[in-house]
């Protein structure tokens, strides 16, 4: 949260924006550096620290609040890397779509634009898996449904001898199905 917080100052933004200006090259180190002292205010020797940083995905591989703290961490990272290369109008477009309130922390914002888009493409894709589905069903419902028809209209005008006989009929000419289905269910 530090490091975030850090990366959020106008300071260090011009800072970071100063450096890619004059070198030509992204501000990696930089932030990198800066990330490192932060690590240091806060009691930790920063070379052990930023190991433990390294493997936090291999030690809490199951805890998603740290996942997501890390990942947060690392991408605010890359929007300030970011941010430093662009040029005035670069800037003034990347925060047009992101409200006031949150031109300090662009990079929860993106994080979160970035959630709901992948839950929305989510849902459409369970929604197209749901209506594939559904439409396997209804016709086979439908099948059934005209099987049922059609057994049903055949009877409907016939004496029970007459039933009986197309019923067994029925079931004689297409023995191969239900042979078929005995088999399988056997």
């Amino acid at each position: 949260e530090g490091c975030n917080s850090l990366m959020a100052m106008k300071e260090t933004k011009s800072l970071l924006t100063s450096i890619y200006t004059s070198t030509n090259q992204p501000p990696n180190i930089k932030i990198i550096e800066l990330q490192k002292n932060i690590l240091e205010l806060i009691g930790f020797n920063s070379e052990y620290a930023v190991n433990c940083l390294n493997q936090i995905n291999q030690t809490y591989a199951n805890d998603s609040e740290i996942t997501a703290k890390m990942q947060m961490f690392a991408f605010c990272a890359q929007i300030a890397c970011k941010e430093a290369c662009m040029t005035n109008e670069e800037k003034e477009s990347f925060y047009k779509n992101i409200p006031i309130v949150m031109h300090n922390f662009p990079h929860i914002y993106i994080s979160n634009q970035q959630t709901q888009f992948n839950n929305i493409q989510l849902a459409n894709q369970n929604a197209l898996n749901n209506n594939e589905n559904i439409e396997k069903i209804t016709a086979f419902i439908n099948k059934i449904e005209l099987l049922k028809h059609s057994l049903v209209n055949e009877s409907l005008y016939q004496s029970n001898s007459q039933r009986e006989s197309y019923y067994a009929n029925y079931i004689s000419n297409n023995s191969q199905v239900f042979n078929h289905y005995d088999t399988a269910l056997s």
